[in-house]
């Protein structure tokens, strides 16, 4: 009976020991959403909240770098021949200059990642994204954690990378998944402030510009007037 009571009670404590982990890392999880929330959504333009998302990733996931991809058309292709149902992809934001400068041709892994399903490459060794990357690209993104999210022009896929093979687990697909639907959004607002922004420019511009037609309208009827008196004068001198 007291072995009995003694087994029931060690696994009760395993339970209670699996509880607080698991809270704590919910809460983990919590403070890291709470915190990307606040770097995303204080960014003054695309651009500076995209960078900012890029530290943020590296930061709570402690991986090396992280970099951003953006489909290309054939006018940015750089004079690089689109073979048909070949897809091309650009770097518009990385935290390593070694990333900023590549054009990525889109295989199985990024047509995964482009139609909504996060990957996790344990090792990028093999996979044919990678395969045509120079070496220095491939030594530093080793294994790596893909998501996309909606971009204006289309998906955005951002890749988490990491030297060390084997690196991301489910807790960090975890974040990413909670993280990028904030990231869209913020995205998407910045988006529409910039566009309303421009818009507004634009119609000043076009103001100041009508305000200065009419100037000239007015300053041509003053000196028409002037140059009728100044004839008339003459003719009646």
């Amino acid at each position: 009976m007291n072995a009995v009571d003694n087994e029931a009670v060690r696994e009760a404590l395993i339970n209670l020991d699996r509880s607080r982990e698991k809270e704590r890392m919910l809460r983990e999880q919590a403070n890291n959403l709470l915190e990307g929330l606040e770097i995303i959504t204080s960014a003054t333009g695309t651009e500076d909240m995209l960078g900012r998302l890029l530290k943020m990733v590296v930061s709570q996931l402690q991986c090396d770098d992280a970099f951003i991809l953006s489909r290309v058309d054939q006018a940015e292709s750089g004079g690089e021949a689109i073979e048909e149902g070949v897809e091309l992809y650009r770097c518009i934001g990385t935290t390593h200059p070694l990333f900023s400068q590549q054009i990525w041709r889109g295989g199985q892994v990024f047509q995964r990642v482009q139609e909504g399903q996060p990957v996790m490459l344990f090792s990028t060794a093999r996979i044919a994204e990678w395969l045509q990357q120079p070496e220095p690209v491939r030594e530093q993104s080793n294994s790596a954690l893909l998501i996309s999210f909606p971009g204006e022009a289309g998906p955005i896929l951002i890749a988490a990378v990491s030297r060390q093979r084997a690196y991301f687990k489910k807790i960090h697909l975890g974040l990413m998944q909670r993280l990028i639907p904030i990231a869209s959004h913020a995205l998407h607002t910045l988006h529409i402030n910039e566009k309303l922004q421009s818009e507004i420019e634009e119609r000043n511009r076009l103001e100041q510009y009508s305000s200065f037609q009419a100037g000239i309208a007015d300053m041509n009827v003053s000196v028409l007037h002037n140059i009728g008196n100044s004839i008339t004068g003459s003719q009646g001198h």
